[in-house]
């Protein structure tokens, strides 16, 4: 225990009012003294009492210890904020910064998909002579790698999948008006997969962000906490109290 601070205050003359009125009770005081001491030798009062604040009452102006499993589940909610609450500032700009990019990244890739899909949907209603409503993703696998509803159906009957055909109708029809126009569809058709595809990658790499925040906050509290233990700080408050003069000393006591 070091004591790298002190202060003390014992008035050489208290004020005649103070004086009045802590006389007798200062009187009353030493004659229990007398009386206890007379009773039992070995037993007194000590003419100092001290008494020390608790570091960890000291500190909770500072907060105190914090708990890990708040960090974890605020940071586990929003990466960053267990780290503002473990103190931990330049972690909370990482974790902040990386979910601002990936939400970005995200509605990015959710985006780009969605504009590549209208225009892929509306190149086939021009070249193709597509009917939209109520087809579903496999449809347009289907037209984007046969040239007309006749051939598609032809390759089925020869691989035998009856299941796999489409009436021949105008609801399922489609005709290329050219062969790189069909190529044209598919590359659209691919791009817009594949943003789709990197938009839900994303959303995984949110969730393992959320993960690793969490698990960095803990540690953040842990290191927090093992400070907070390491370097105690205190204070020690001692009352002279049988004194002519009454003393308060104040000291402020670190531990290492």
């Amino acid at each position: 225990m070091i004591i790298f601070g002190a202060a003390s205050h014992s008035p050489a003359a208290p004020p005649d009012d103070a004086v009045k009125l802590l006389r007798p009770a200062l009187g009353h005081f030493q004659a229990k003294q007398v009386l206890l001491n007379a009773r039992s030798p070995r037993v007194g009062l000590p003419r100092r009492a001290a008494v020390e604040i608790a570091p960890a009452a000291f500190a909770q102006a500072g907060g105190g210890e914090k708990s890990k499993g708040r960090a974890f589940l605020q940071s586990l909610i929003l990466p960053g904020w267990g780290q503002h609450y473990a103190r931990s500032h330049t972690m909370l700009k990482v974790f902040a910064a990386s979910e601002v990019l990936l939400w970005g990244t995200f509605a990015g890739f959710n985006l780009w998909s969605n504009w590549l899909e209208n225009d892929y949907r509306a190149f086939a209603v021009s070249h193709a002579g597509v009917d939209l409503e109520g087809k579903s993703g496999r449809y347009f696998v289907d037209i984007g790698n046969f040239n007309d509803i006749f051939e598609y159906n032809q390759d089925q009957l020869r691989n035998r999948d009856v299941s796999a055909l489409y009436p021949e109708t105008d609801e399922f029809f489609w005709r290329w008006d050219s062969e790189a126009n069909r190529r044209r569809f598919e590359d659209l058709r691919i791009r817009s997969d594949r943003a789709a595809n990197r938009a839900e990658l994303t959303l995984a790499v949110i969730f393992v962000n959320h993960l690793v925040s969490a698990l960095q906050a803990t540690l953040a509290v842990h290191k927090y906490n093992q400070r907070l233990q390491k370097n105690d700080v205190g204070m020690d408050l001692e009352v002279d109290a049988l004194a002519e003069n009454l003393g308060v000393r104040l000291r402020l006591v670190k531990h290492f």
